[in-house]
């Protein structure tokens, strides 16, 4: 790590902030538990990027692929779980059957938002790639939460989140042009 690493790091974490509302909204109307949730996302994230470098030199990119699942399937469960304490809403944490609309948006969120982003990233031998590089490439999942949410859910997204979307964006290159 340098002072420019630890600089692009920085925009990126501010991005982030601004994507997710955090530095916009009053602080009476944050949700602390889903900051909680966010925060516990972010350390999965890093326990995936280790686990996979460590571990990765016996399987095929699509077996390291179909391992994640493997392990994020009760991890969804256990989160449903969590879900539970907060809410009873069954629109978050109960089973239905989609229809043909929300099946196709499913689709949609499971092949670009999470089979796309991790094969590609599991074809990464951990050489060709510093692991600050491959954090930073991560920082760009709210990215794609925002342009679905503008293409596909139809939602308006403040300017201010824009702004956070350049800077993800802007650090994600900047970190891709740094040596090592």
């Amino acid at each position: 790590m340098n002072a420019k690493k630890i600089a692009v790091i920085a925009v990126g974490v501010v991005g982030i902030f601004l994507v997710s509302g955090v530095l916009t909204e009053p602080i009476s109307s944050l949700n602390v538990s889903g900051l909680f949730l966010a925060l516990l996302a972010g350390f999965f994230y890093a326990l995936y990027l280790y686990l996979k470098r460590m571990l990765k030199v016996g399987y095929t990119p699509l077996q390291g692929l179909f391992n994640t699942f493997l392990f994020a399937v009760p991890c969804t469960l256990f989160l449903g779980l969590i879900l539970r304490t907060f809410t009873v809403n069954p629109n978050f944490v109960g089973f239905s059957m989609p229809n043909a609309e929300q099946f196709a948006i499913l689709f949609l969120f499971a092949s670009f938002s999470t089979a796309l982003p991790y094969g590609s990233l599991n074809h990464v031998k951990p050489r060709e790639v510093s692991p600050t590089t491959e954090g930073m490439i991560l920082l760009l999942d709210p990215v794609l939460h925002n342009l679905w949410a503008v293409l596909i859910l139809r939602q308006y997204v403040a300017p201010v989140r824009y702004a956070g979307v350049g800077l993800i964006l802007a650090s994600a290159a900047a970190m891709l042009r740094m040596k090592g």
